[in-house]
């Protein structure tokens, strides 16, 4: 058990780390990490009734994390953006937002009704539940900004290096869809919708750090 928790600790502390030093590396060691704690767990016979709330709670151990992290990181990161600072508008895919709910109701309907058959799962079921709930929340009340190193969205700076060019779309009287293509394949274009009168001081930051894709 003290060794589950010290690896429990390590990796929550790894993944902290990488968040805020924005190193993949460490973040891909903590997944391998709680995942061996879970394994470990699970097949050194942590399988009765007495010890699934554990369970449970190791399996809703990595979504857990990343969100605390993610609330802990996002003051240090905010501090290292870089002025102007212009207000946009993130467009997300109407899909995800249906799926979250979907997931939320889901979650809710098997805890009030009790359907699910051992505590541990129950555990698990609140973890997540609970976590998209404030995700959620998180992403509605969440301002998006373009500033002179980056791209604020989800409570984490995305430099301008974690981009390899930029276009146009979509121009109306009153703004203009910007999207940005990542460098990893992990993850889709990141879309915007830019006030036409901010056009010309984003544009001054896209030439100064991507190349046009549209030219």
């Amino acid at each position: 058990m003290l060794v589950i928790g010290a690896l429990l600790v390590i990796s929550f502390a790894l993944l902290l780390f990488g968040r805020i030093a924005k190193t993949r590396s460490i973040c891909a060691a903590f997944l391998v990490l709680s995942g061996a704690v879970w394994s470990t767990a699970y097949f050194f016979g942590w399988r009765n009734d007495t010890a699934s709330s554990v369970l449970g709670v190791l399996m809703g151990f990595p979504l857990i994390s990343f969100l605390i992290t993610n609330l802990i990181a996002r003051p240090v990161l905010r501090r290292r953006v870089i002025s102007p600072c212009i207000p946009v508008r993130i467009i997300r895919s109407g899909i995800a937002y249906i799926a979250l709910i979907l997931l939320v109701a889901l979650g809710i309907f098997l805890l009030v009704t009790g359907s699910l058959r051992s505590f541990g799962m129950t555990v698990f079921a609140g973890l997540v539940t609970t976590s998209v709930i404030i995700y959620l929340i998180l992403d509605l009340i969440e301002k998006t900004e373009i500033w002179g190193n980056g791209v604020w969205q989800n409570g984490s700076l995305q430099a301008w290096e974690d981009y390899k060019c930029f276009s146009w779309k979509h121009e109306t009287e009153e703004s203009i869809e910007l999207r940005l293509e990542p460098k990893s394949w992990i993850g889709g274009s990141t879309r915007l919708t830019v006030p036409f009168e901010d056009r010309q001081a984003v544009l001054q930051l896209l030439e100064a750090n991507l190349p046009d894709l549209s030219v």
